[in-house]
């Protein structure tokens, strides 16, 4: 009897102190709080480079319906320059699939393949982006289940000015 009850005072002042109750607080609710953090920071990114690709697959969009640059290279190039531009190296084109495709209609996929291309005046144009976003914070891809990388898609379609073919 006497063995035990150093350890039932040992257990009792254990219980009834506070001391280190904020530390051990703090190292449960830290990683709970870093997660949520670098997971809003993750999203917020993600959400602010699709934003970009979409500006800057507008701007390119822009500038291939005026058909101011007649070589079909150096406006596919000038396409991309531009997509560069307003990703501010957020979205590396190298990596990206950017695929400028002409179609009959506004349907797209539904009547065929589509020809590559900036097309001519009146055509009907789709310009997509796709991406693979590589996670930040590799924790991140546990939680979407999605692999490595996040898939970014951004898709516009007009019509090209009637200009002339001149």
């Amino acid at each position: 009897m006497l063995t035990k009850m150093p350890v039932r005072r040992l257990i009792r002042r254990f219980r009834k102190g506070n001391e280190g109750t904020a530390a051990i607080e703090f190292a449960l609710i830290l990683p709970v709080f870093l997660l949520l953090l670098f997971g809003t920071i993750e999203i917020a990114m993600v959400m602010f480079t699709l934003s970009l690709a979409e500006g800057g697959l507008r701007e390119a969009a822009r500038f291939g319906v005026t058909g101011q640059e007649v070589d079909p290279d150096a406006r596919q190039a000038k396409i991309l320059e531009i997509i560069t531009d307003h990703t501010h190296g957020l979205i590396d084109v190298t990596d990206a699939n950017v695929q400028v495709t002409v179609y009959a209609d506004f349907t797209g996929d539904d009547n065929g393949p589509g020809t590559p291309g900036a097309g001519s005046a009146n055509d009907v144009v789709f310009y997509r982006l796709n991406y693979e976003w590589e996670y930040l914070t590799p924790i991140f891809a546990v939680f979407t289940g999605l692999g490595d990388s996040l898939p970014m898609t951004a898709t516009i379609a007009v019509r090209n000015e009637p200009y002339s073919d001149e």
